[in-house]
């Protein structure tokens, strides 16, 4: 039976895969490294929060090829200067699929909008966003379940 942070180094690398990215790390690197920043306990996809990077966001994660830094710089690095392919945007919409938000964030979201006031064009932009996401994600469905 595999411990929580072998649970959190095979999701690690299947997230990898999933993106295309190569992940040449074993599992003792992957706790080495993690632990040899100190930041181990720290780490995570929230604001503030500390993420293993590939320098330039280029190559595979490796050793000598990674870096800690926050949610907030890795994001930033990211998205500097680079628009997303079509086919890029495809798989993050494919990442996505079946993720619902909990009650709590649904609660979250419910009070972030309460007494917020919507002209009638931004409420029909609001429906044709929603609708073209449908859309999406029934196609993507679709596509996946052909192969």
């Amino acid at each position: 039976m595999r411990n929580r942070d072998e649970d959190r180094y095979y999701r690690h690398e299947n997230r990898a895969k999933r993106r295309g990215i190569v992940f040449n790390l074993s599992f003792d690197e992957w706790i080495g490294w993690w632990k040899s920043t100190g930041k181990y306990h720290l780490r995570g996809r929230k604001k503030g929060q500390y993420q293993m990077a590939r320098f330039n966001d280029i190559g595979p994660y490796e050793i000598g090829n990674i870096k800690c830094i926050t949610m907030e710089e890795n994001t930033r690095e990211g998205n500097s200067g680079s628009k997303l392919s079509e086919e890029h945007k495809r798989k993050i919409g494919l990442s996505s699929l079946g993720n619902k938000h909990t009650k709590e964030s649904k609660l979250k979201i419910s009070k972030a909008r309460k007494g917020m006031k919507f002209t009638s064009e931004h409420r029909e932009n609001i429906r044709i966003v929603a609708e073209n996401a449908w859309i999406k994600r029934n196609e993507a469905k679709r596509n996946s379940n052909v192969r």
